[in-house]
């Protein structure tokens, strides 16, 4: 459940709040795609450590910091980064504009993909399944306000506008250390990501209708193609999910870019993976989105494959 408070939410200033969010440190040694800068900033009214993300001017002009605010402003969720406070201020041709957050203290997925690719050793199963198993939970409840998707014991918000992230890969999906096995998981930078409102027709089948921009990577559904139709919704981001799984196995990160006719060798998962790993990797990995499966009943099924992979590793070590 949301934290006291969380109605209460900040509405985007309109003036600078850097009198209280003090920079500490740069993060990112270039600018991205969508953003000015990276920024670990001290929270003085919280004294709490989180991160700022900084506009470029165009940006803010073509409505991506709206649409983040807004879709972040919706959101609270252990697998979905925590939005904090937002400003923009309008001077002139040139606005300027940040988005304060959670700090994930341990990076992004790809930061720890370069760090094992440099030592030439590969993710465990065990980590790879905590990946998949924790953006699942967070693909359930951005598609369908489920808070834990992999039970199988929740039905879908009946008031719940579907969000589609549209920009699922390693560098956006980030690492926080909460003194367990695995770091926990959270989704991050919905720049790219739209809304499928309640009553509108793809509501229902999670389809979206007219030409979307998705991320600036290559791996991407095969409907974002210039040859596919104009379709893109839920089963979008299932495939981007799957693609970001096989990315982790192979540590073939987003940089290391890879075209349509290179995929498959660039999608395997590997020998050192179970067959209950690829089984789930190639459902989401399907080119026609209509025959991939809905995270509703994808999800709950990837619990027990992950047990099963389990229980045949076990007797196999005996």
């Amino acid at each position: 459940m949301p934290p006291d408070g969380y109605a209460l939410r900040p509405r985007v200033a309109r003036q600078p709040l850097r009198q209280r969010f003090i920079p500490i440190k740069k993060l990112s040694v270039t600018n991205g795609v969508f953003n000015a800068g990276i920024l670990k900033v001290q929270d003085l009214e919280r004294n709490k450590v989180c991160i700022e993300k900084r506009f470029k001017p165009q940006d803010v002009l073509r409505g991506i910091f709206d649409n983040e605010t807004h879709i972040l402003g919706r959101l609270y969720h252990r697998h979905v980064v925590e939005y904090i406070h937002a400003f923009v201020v309008h001077t002139g041709p040139r606005p300027s504009a940040s988005i304060y957050m959670e700090l994930c203290d341990l990076g992004s997925l790809n930061d720890m993909m370069e760090k094992y690719a440099r030592e030439g050793r590969g993710f465990c199963e065990d980590f790879v399944w905590s990946v998949f198993h924790q953006m699942a939970c967070a693909l359930g409840y951005i598609q369908y306000g489920i808070n834990d998707v992999t039970k199988g014991t929740e039905y879908r918000n009946p008031d719940w506008a579907m969000i589609i992230h549209n920009d699922i890969y390693p560098k956006n999906v980030c690492l926080i250390n909460r003194g367990d096995q695995w770091p926990r998981l959270v989704l991050a930078d919905f720049g790219v990501a739209r809304e499928i409102p309640v009553g509108h027709a793809g509501w229902q089948s999670g389809i979206g209708h007219g030409r979307h921009r998705f991320g600036p990577h290559l791996c991407m559904p095969p409907e974002a193609t210039k040859n596919a139709g104009p379709d893109w919704g839920a089963q979008s981001d299932i495939f981007l999910l799957g693609a970001m799984i096989s990315t982790t196995c192979s540590l073939r990160g987003p940089a290391e870019r890879w075209g349509v006719g290179d995929r498959r060798r660039g999608w395997q998962v590997g020998a050192a993976y179970s067959m209950q790993l690829k089984e789930a990797r190639d459902s989401f990995l399907r080119r026609e989105w209509r025959a991939r499966p809905r995270i509703l009943t994808i999800a709950p099924r990837l619990t027990r494959l992950g047990l099963e992979a389990k229980a045949a590793f076990d007797r196999c070590s005996r």
